[in-house]
C-alpha cells in the first residue's frame, strides 16, 4: 500500500493509478503542486492528499521544436500551463492538437487531463505520465 505522505514518489504512484492529486493543508485548504510536506501558506506540517477533477483551463502553452534527447523523438510537442479548477496552476503536454497551428491553441481553453504511458529508463512498469487534452464545454 501507498504511503499517504505527500511526497514526489506518492504522486507518481497516484498518477500510476490514473489519479491527479495535490497536497491540501488541513488548517488552511491551500492545495499544493507540486506536492508539499509543509503548507507554503501557513507553513503547518501533515499535508494531505485530494484528488481533483482535472479540468482546468489553459493559462500559457509554448511549442517545444527542440528537446532534450529523453524526448527528442516527440518534437514538436506543445507544453502548457493550465489553472486547474480548483485553483493551483501544473506544466504539462497537450495532446490532441497540432502543434505545427499553435494558432488553433487559445489561452483560455478549457481542457482536462488524462495521462500516457511513459517507459522509465530502470523500470520495467511504464510509469505514467500527466498530460491534458481540449475539453468540450457545453453550455
Amino acid at each position: 500500500m501507498m504511503s499517504s505522505e505527500t511526497t514526489i514518489l506518492n504522486y507518481q504512484a497516484l498518477l500510476n493509478e490514473r489519479k491527479l492529486c495535490a497536497a491540501e493543508c488541513p488548517s488552511c485548504k491551500t492545495l499544493m503542486l507540486p506536492p508539499r510536506l509543509f503548507c507554503t501558506k501557513c507553513h503547518k506540517r501533515g499535508t494531505r492528499w485530494k484528488v481533483l477533477s482535472g479540468r482546468g483551463k489553459i493559462r500559457s502553452f509554448t511549442v517545444i521544436h527542440i528537446a532534450a534527447t529523453t524526448h527528442a523523438a516527440d518534437a514538436p510537442f506543445v507544453v502548457v500551463v493550465v489553472r486547474l479548477k480548483e485553483g493551483p496552476s501544473i506544466t504539462a503536454r497537450l495532446i490532441g492538437v497540432n502543434p505545427l497551428k499553435p494558432e488553433d491553441i487559445k489561452v483560455g481553453a478549457s481542457v482536462v487531463a488524462d495521462f500516457e504511458e511513459a517507459s522509465g529508463p530502470t523500470s520495467d512498469q511504464p510509469d505514467m505520465r500527466l498530460v491534458f487534452r481540449p475539453y468540450l464545454v457545453h453550455k
